[in-house]
Parts: C-alpha cells; structure tokens; sequence
C-alpha cells in the first residue's frame, strides 16, 4: 500500500529547487526513512544540514512532523497517510 506525504521547505527551497513536494511512500515507511529520502533526492548539501555527523538530527534545521518538532526518537515513528513535514532553515542571530 502506498501513502502520500507533503513536505514543504522553508529557506531550503534553494537547495531543493522547489518549496513543496509530494512524495508518495511504501506503508510503514519511517520518518527517518523518509529524511534519508530526501537527502537522495536533494543531495549532500541537505544531507548535511539536516544530519550532524553521527546520523541524529543536525542543528542546521528545524524539522516539524504533523506539528512537532523532530527529535531523534521520532526518526522511527512510522509515516501515516497525508502526514506533512515542514522544513526550515534555522535562524540564528542576535
């Protein structure tokens, strides 16, 4: 069974070439399966900003599933039908 899931990206659409996408997935497919995706998709410059170097998630973005900000244990939580991940650039300043 497949599922659809929207992603939209916020300062990262320079890297992605677009601001939102629809991506259709295998059921069961996991929100870290899902971000490894897209690195393959929009390459190591995304990649890197999106992972730190030993593979939790980086400090470069701020990544929200369904609302909630991700952290490392929701890397395993399974995507469900219509779900939708937004991607934003951290702003750093002061």
């Amino acid at each position: 069974m497949k599922i659809n899931v929207r992603i939209k990206y916020f300062l990262v659409h320079e890297i992605t070439g677009k601001k939102s996408e629809d991506i259709e997935l295998e059921a069961g497919t996991t929100l870290g399966e899902l971000l490894q995706e897209l690195v393959k998709r929009h390459g190591k410059e995304l990649g890197k900003l999106m992972f730190s170097p030993d593979g939790k998630p980086g400090n470069h973005l701020r990544i929200f599933f369904n609302g909630r900000m991700v952290d490392e244990e929701m890397l395993e939580q399974e995507i469900e039908e219509d779900s939708e991940v937004n991607i934003f650039m951290a702003i750093i300043g002061g």
